[in-house]
This record gives structure tokens, sequence and C-alpha cells, in this order.
């Protein structure tokens, strides 16, 4: 929902008929959220607290807090249909946004900082591996972790690491 960021992809897709664009946060639940901004565009707003707590302690940046319309995935897939592939990163808010997804989608990405978000991402983990037919694997820059999809198991021990990182978390739905 950021109107910086909203208006460059209106200008570089917005004649485009096969991209339809809407300007929403996305969470559990249709409603307002709190949007909090570091500045205009910047990859860090994000309507999670959690990540504007450390935009102030770290960066010691002054957020800026508004009002922003809040929709769902299930919204957005019964509006546009279901996806073969879904990317997700939203500083933070990732649990939230899967926590209004209950149509199932074959292929999911979504963006894991650890150590900060290690307890959001294994709940994230847990939400999608309560079935035997879900597979997992790690993206690091821009090579995967394992040479085959693992099970949740097979990944905790690599996301309860103590390290900094940043890992592309890519969920295989074979239902």
């Amino acid at each position: 929902p950021d109107e910086t960021c909203f208006a460059a992809l209106r200008t570089r897709y917005g004649r485009d008929k096969g991209v339809s664009l809407e300007n929403v946060a996305l969470g559990e639940q249709v409603g307002v959220g709190t949007f909090f901004i570091e500045e205009e565009g910047s990859a860090y707003n994000t309507l999670n607290k959690k990540e504007r707590d450390w935009l102030v302690s770290e960066r010691k940046q002054n957020i800026r807090e508004v009002s922003v319309p809040v929709s769902t995935l299930d919204n957005m897939i019964e509006k546009y249909g279901s996806p073969d592939f879904l990317k997700i990163d939203v500083e933070g808010g990732e649990l939230s946004a899967f926590m209004g997804l209950s149509y199932p989608i074959s292929v999911i990405c979504f963006e894991a900082n650890l150590p900060s978000f290690r307890e959001e991402t294994l709940s994230i983990i847990d939400r999608f591996s309560d079935n035997n037919m879900t597979r997992f694997n790690l993206r690091l820059e821009n090579d995967f972790v394992f040479s085959s999809h693992k099970s949740a198991g097979g990944i905790i021990s690599v996301l309860n690491r103590n390290e900094e990182v940043s890992y592309d978390i890519f969920i295989y739905n074979d239902k």
C-alpha cells in the first residue's frame, strides 16, 4: 500500500491487460491496518509492529503511520483465481498474510528474516506441513540450500541455527 511503490507499478504495468493492480495490504482479515512508513518507497515499510520497533531501535528512524485498506489472499483468489505460484515478501507480515489464505497453491515462496522472525517462520512451516504431501526448500541469494525438496523437519534444523540470514522458503504442495 506504499503510494510511491504503487505509482511505480501503475506506470510500469497499468496498461498491461494481463496485470491487475490492487493498492491494499494483505492480512488475516479484511479491514483497515496501520502501515508504518520509514520513508516513501522504502523496502522496510510494513504493517508489522516488530519490524517497526526494529526500524526505530536499530536504524534510528522516525516512523510515520497511516491507515491502509487490508484484504486477504482468499479475497484476491476469489476475485482473480488461484495462482500456480505465490511470492510473499511483506517485511515481517508473512504469517498474517498466510492466515488469510485457505486455498491450496502449488508453489509458495516467502521471505524469512532470521533470527528476528524465526518463530513466525516456524509457524508458517507448521501451518503448511500438516500433511505428507508438502515439501520445502530454502534459497540463499540465488542458490538452493538442498539439492532436493525436504520435509518440514528437514529444514527446521537449518532455520533453528542462530544465524542472521534471509532465506526465501519454497513450499511445494503436491496435492
